[in-house]
């Protein structure tokens, strides 16, 4: 469990040093659901609800988004990684609009909106 940890936290301040040299793909409107980070690293792939989710949010345990088999961290318009939102939106299927990047292996959205 340490050792995942560690790995999520590599894999997040990763993400920090790649936003500065991200290369665009303009797209918006992506529909998937949230995961938790842990479940889909260890291949558990289990589907996260509602509360499961805030749980995990309250625990500081990671959450993406996932739409047509990628992983997506979702950045509010400050920067900041937004699993609040993803918590409160867990559970079924959702779209998010916002602008789409991908660097080094790892793909973001920019979220503008949750519908």
């Amino acid at each position: 469990m340490k050792k995942l940890f560690i790995a999520i936290l590599i894999s997040v301040s990763v993400i920090g040093l790649a936003v500065t040299q991200m290369d665009i793909n303009a797209q918006s409107g992506l529909s998937g659901t949230t995961v938790s980070l842990s479940s889909e690293y260890t291949n558990a792939n289990a589907s996260i609800d509602k509360d499961r989710a805030i749980e995990l949010y309250k625990a500081g345990q990671p959450l993406a988004f996932k739409s047509n088999g990628k992983i997506y961290f979702v950045l509010n318009a400050a920067g900041n990684v937004d699993t609040k939102s993803l918590a409160k939106n867990a559970g079924s299927n959702y779209t998010i609009d916002g602008t789409v990047k991908s660097a080094k292996g790892f793909n973001y959205i920019i979220a503008k909106s949750y519908n």
